[in-house]
């Protein structure tokens, strides 16, 4: 082994660890998966729950707002009549945010209902949106809050809980886009003062590093209007709450987070688990920050670290000119390159082959276990294929 060329390879694969430890920091913070990963990491999220059990949720309740719909006049992109298009019934929704200010029991509003569209006018949104705006401790959906009515920017945050890829049919959530609060990242602030910054090179939450996109646990999940019990999962925004006098539905709120939106119907988003509305997406994003799990420990950097450098060094090991032991499986892939069928040299194929996977199945066993402790994925075939090309380079 040449001393010197060691020394010189031990300090490039540290630097090569730590740009790949930047560019797995930036793939984190990245809205999509690229099309990888997407059915082992479905294929595995059932066994996170092993290695990080569930911690209880807030006490919630749901509000359903599906089948309380208003036809209202509408036109098409030229200004022209096209017919009626329906919409929340916002008589009633004034009727519960009424109610909800004048009860003033509960402990947060989720209102995952975007009034972002200007043509979409009822009578009732001068008071409705007056009656929000006045509120304390509530969040309104929006595609974006410069495009919100006037006075609900104040309250409301983006919406925006997929994106999509072709061939990508994987949910991540930002808790950041564009530099504007998602309702999640609203939500925790104002219930716990924290703080969330983005830098040019990342983000911090109350001064450590974290990641800005994740893909959320499905902790908290109604996939029925009753329990098997017979208890009563989600009410109908109508028929339970406003069709009823104060004294029948206000305990329902007290001390509770309310999550309104479509939960039944027309607002369904795939998952890591299963089909779920918007709204129940963004709420386990809540729990998500609520429980630290953006701000990855320091040990899944150190260990990411670990990883590139051995395999840098693994790279390199001509050049420093390790002595790999004499095992008959060492000689037998040093003289793969021999093999021929004809012309064609398909032992140099299949040691070409074979090298990717030395490279990409270390890569893929550590992000999997990252993925299971931590619940952060890195994609381990796209750093493989870095390295493998960097060696035929080399």
């Amino acid at each position: 082994m040449n001393r010197k060329r060691f020394l010189y390879s031990l300090g490039i694969s540290a630097v090569v660890s730590l740009i790949l430890l930047v560019v797995c920091y930036a793939y984190m913070n990245m809205p999509y998966t690229y099309g990888y990963g997407d059915s082992t990491i479905n294929q595995i999220s059932f066994l996170k729950d092993m290695f990080r059990p569930s911690k209880p949720v807030d006490d919630v309740i749901a509000v359903n707002v599906s089948y309380d719909r208003d036809l209202i006049p509408f036109n098409d992109p030229q200004g022209i009549p096209a017919g009626a298009i329906d919409i929340t019934d916002r008589a009633k929704l004034l009727e519960f945010m009424t109610r909800l200010k004048r009860w003033d029991n509960y402990k947060y509003i989720l209102c995952d209902i975007r009034f972002d569209d200007a043509q979409l006018v009822t009578p009732y949104d001068s008071a409705l949106f007056a009656c929000i705006a006045s509120m304390r401790d509530i969040v309104v959906a929006t595609e974006d809050p410069d495009v919100a009515p006037e006075p609900l920017r104040e309250k409301s945050a983006v919406a925006q809980y997929r994106v999509r890829m072709a061939g990508d049919d994987f949910m991540k959530y930002n808790f950041m886009t564009d530099g504007r609060e998602g309702i999640a990242l609203k939500m925790w602030k104002e219930l716990t003062g924290g703080t969330y910054e983005e830098h040019w090179w990342g983000y911090t939450c109350d001064g450590k590093i974290c990641v800005n996109s994740i893909i959320p646990d499905i902790r908290f999940a109604l996939y029925d209007i009753y329990s098997p019990e017979g208890d009563k999962l989600i009410y109908q925004l109508g028929t339970d709450i406003t069709d009823y006098p104060d004294e029948y539905v206000e305990d329902l709120f007290d001390g509770r987070i309310v999550l309104i939106g479509d939960w039944l119907k027309d607002d369904l988003h795939m998952t890591v688990r299963s089909s779920q509305p918007g709204v129940s997406i963004i709420y386990n994003a809540f729990l998500c920050i609520i429980n630290n799990e953006h701000i990855l420990p320091v040990w899944v950097y150190m260990l990411l670290f670990l990883t590139f450098f051995i395999e840098a060094m693994f790279m390199m090991k001509d050049y420093w000119k390790f002595q790999a032991p004499d095992w008959k499986i060492v000689r037998w892939f040093r003289n793969l390159s021999n093999v021929h069928i004809g012309q064609f040299n398909v032992g140099k194929l299949l040691k070409n082959v074979l090298s990717f996977i030395s490279y990409s199945t270390p890569l893929v066993l550590v992000c999997e276990f990252i993925y299971l402790t931590c619940g952060v994925f890195v994609n381990a075939i796209i750093i493989g294929t870095l390295f493998y090309v960097a060696s035929l380079f080399i």
